[in-house]
């Protein structure tokens, strides 16, 4: 009986994965066994880096590796006998994965334009660290054919604004306007003088309570602060990364 019991365990019971922390741009892969059907752990997961040279170059550029809060959120799972699941984060990871001629393809196009790079990867970690990953294509789509760095920058804040006004108002809907609130602060940082979000924040605002608000206060700062840290150290043209052994 404990043969067969093993045997199952070891044949059916294996779960392996990937995740990826947004606030250091480090990656994983993950594996334990569990029992089949009742999904009991019955081994400590097992971990190992799988941070490629893009995110590594990221992680530099922007000083991510000084970050100490971490977050990991799922990129794949696989428990057997069912396929595959992706996680948000899988959106952007398959991205940062594309390779051409043997190159990481986002890697080359960092080092190719820097003044771009500078502005494209604070968005995306802005993006990333609020699980906002649906939206990362269409700013890595707008990076291929951007050719000015001002005119870009222009381009991002506006669609990452309207993004963020876009959820927000679904929370107003909702009646969740300490949600909205957050969120009519981040859209509001990529565009602050827009007065039509000023106006929606102070109507959420004045439907919170003062806990709430108090609330909504430290989230704000703490946000404004790493959004600022992020934009103020960009990615350096200096900045050279080499291929990982394979």
């Amino acid at each position: 009986m404990a043969l067969v019991l093993l045997f199952c365990v070891l044949f059916f019971g294996s779960v392996d994965g990937e995740e990826f922390d947004p606030f250091t741009f480090e990656r994983r892969t993950f594996y334990y066994y569990e029992i089949p059907i009742v999904g009991v752990q019955i081994i400590p997961v097992s971990r190992d880096s799988s941070t490629s040279s893009v995110e590594q170059y990221i992680q530099n550029s922007l000083k991510l590796k000084q970050v100490t809060r971490q977050d990991w959120h799922l990129v794949s799972l696989h428990r057997f006998p069912q396929k595959f699941v992706d996680g948000d984060a899988a959106l952007l990871c398959a991205s940062l994965d594309v390779k051409v001629d043997g190159q990481y393809d986002w890697l080359r196009w960092s080092k190719k334009h820097p003044s771009l790079a500078k502005v494209l990867w604070p968005a995306v970690v802005n993006l990333a660290r609020n699980r906002m990953y649906l939206f990362i294509p269409q700013l890595l789509e707008s990076a291929r054919s951007a050719t000015d760095a001002t005119d870009f920058e222009q381009l991002l804040n506006q669609q990452i604004s309207s993004q963020y006004r876009a959820l927000a108002q679904a929370q107003v809907k909702l009646n969740k306007h300490l949600l909205a609130a957050n969120l009519f602060d981040q859209a509001l940082f990529f565009e602050p003088d827009n007065e039509k979000i000023k106006a929606l924040r102070t109507a959420s605002i004045a439907k919170l309570t003062e806990d709430e608000k108090s609330r909504l206060d430290t989230m704000r700062e703490e946000q404004e602060a790493t959004n600022q840290i992020l934009k103020e150290n960009g990615t350096s043209q200096e900045l050279t990364a080499e291929e990982p052994a394979k």
